[in-house]
């Protein structure tokens, strides 16, 4: 099963955001599921769902705001979704391939030359490594998480979320430390017995400068390779940002283009979102 379709994820959702759900036959996933037959929510998590009680939730969200926004399988036309107004964009979904019989010296070898600097000089700054839960190393990330969300100006997730979330066994902490101060880390979630999902990545200043998202990298595609892991899922990058398509390409990932459909709730919704995005670029 899809862990973001799990009954652990679902409650830790609902229980951390206060989310309640109604009827699904009765809702706007149902209008969104006869407009689109073959519909297939990929989500910001970046991996297909197998059941459609997330979907609900956040569809229930929208009904407060002005619009929500959903990745949908590429076959998919754009079209109206009964009375919603949608617009859309293309991003890439990118995963790193590992076959069982791969060494990490043949899967280094296939990364572009920009990363293979990268890790070499990360390796020569003295990075600590760490796979702990420690109540240290949670509390680290925390601090880290939400600087990390104020200079990318996105709204965290809550502490408890976060808390539980790593309480998960399927669950890992992928942390560096530079002078006992973690620098970069990620939240990474075994998804699939074949796949883990590069779920919550964070990096400070200090981590950027001294290349730690590179070694980050390549310590999980190592663990991957030592846990029989054939998929390491990166997640999904608007293709229009050009800098953190050629980062995850670079681990000579492979890819596959979806669809972003944005759903207004009405016509001046739509031109409000628009002239916002507008004065704030």
């Amino acid at each position: 099963m899809d862990f973001f379709s799990s009954p652990f994820f679902y409650d830790l959702y609902k229980k951390s955001y206060n989310r309640t759900i109604e009827s699904l036959d009765d809702t706007p996933y149902a209008q969104i599921k006869n407009s689109f037959p073959s519909f297939c929510e990929i989500g910001a998590n970046g991996t297909k769902v197998d059941n459609r009680i997330l979907t609900e939730l956040n569809l229930q969200k929208s009904l407060k705001k002005t619009s929500v926004t959903y990745f949908i399988d590429y076959q998919n036309s754009l079209k109206p979704i009964n009375n919603y107004l949608t617009t859309f964009s293309d991003f890439s979904l990118d995963k790193v391939l590992i076959s069982s019989d791969d060494t990490i010296d043949n899967l280094f070898s296939r990364f572009s030359k920009n990363r293979k600097r990268n890790i070499k000089k990360a390796k020569q700054n003295n990075l600590l490594f760490s796979l702990e839960k420690t109540e240290r190393v949670v509390d680290d990330f925390i601090k880290l998480y939400h600087e990390h969300g104020e200079k990318l100006q996105y709204q965290p997730m809550s502490n408890q979320f976060i808390r539980n979330l790593v309480s998960h066994k399927l669950c890992e902490v992928f942390s560096l430390y530079s002078n006992d101060i973690m620098v970069c880390a990620s939240i990474s979630i075994r998804n699939h017995t074949n796949e883990l999902y590069y779920y919550i990545p964070i990096v400070s200043n200090e981590g950027y400068a001294l290349k730690a998202s590179d070694l980050l990298l390549f310590h999980h595609i190592e663990y991957c390779l030592n846990n029989k892991i054939e998929v390491l899922n990166l997640g999904l990058t608007d293709i229009n940002n050009k800098g953190l398509l050629n980062f995850k390409r670079g681990f000579n990932s492979h890819f596959e283009i979806v669809k972003r459909y944005t759903i207004y709730r009405s016509f001046f919704d739509k031109v409000l979102i628009k002239l916002r995005n507008y004065i704030k670029n």
